[in-house]
C-alpha cells in the first residue's frame, strides 16, 4: 500500500495519502490528520512568547495553544514530544530560549546569526 502511494506514515499511524485524499475529497480529515508543518509552528509559537514577554510560557500553556494544530493521529504524549523537539529546535536556531521551565522570545542580541 505504501509503495503504491495509498497510505503514509509509519506502523500503526498509517494515514491515507495526499493524492487519495484530493481523489476522494478528504482533504480536510488529511491535513488535520497531518497537522501544520514546523515552519508554521514555529511561526505560531513566537506570537504566543512575545505576549507572554518576561515570565515566558511553559510548554503545556504552548501546547494548549497549538493541540489543534498538531497532528491529530498521534497521542497526546506524542504530540507533547513533538512539540518539545520542536522548541528545542527553536532555542538551537537562537530564536527563543528556555530558562527553567519556560520559554521565551530571546533578545535580538542573543540570536545566532547565519
Amino acid at each position: 500500500m505504501i509503495q503504491r502511494g495509498l497510505i503514509e506514515g509509519e506502523a500503526p499511524n498509517y494515514t491515507i495519502s495526499l493524492g487519495v485524499a484530493k481523489a476522494s475529497r478528504q482533504l480536510p480529515q488529511y491535513t488535520k490528520a497531518k497537522g501544520l508543518d514546523k515552519a508554521r509552528l514555529k511561526q505560531m509559537v513566537l506570537p504566543l512568547l512575545q505576549n507572554a514577554g518576561k515570565d515566558g510560557a511553559r510548554r503545556e500553556i504552548i501546547y494548549d495553544y497549538l493541540k489543534d494544530l498538531l497532528p491529530s493521529n498521534k497521542s497526546q504524549e506524542q504530540q507533547l514530544r513533538y512539540l518539545g523537539k520542536l522548541l528545542v529546535e527553536m532555542n538551537e536556531e537562537g530564536t527563543i530560549e528556555r530558562i527553567g521551565l519556560r520559554w521565551l522570545l530571546s533578545s535580538p542580541s542573543d540570536r545566532k546569526q547565519p
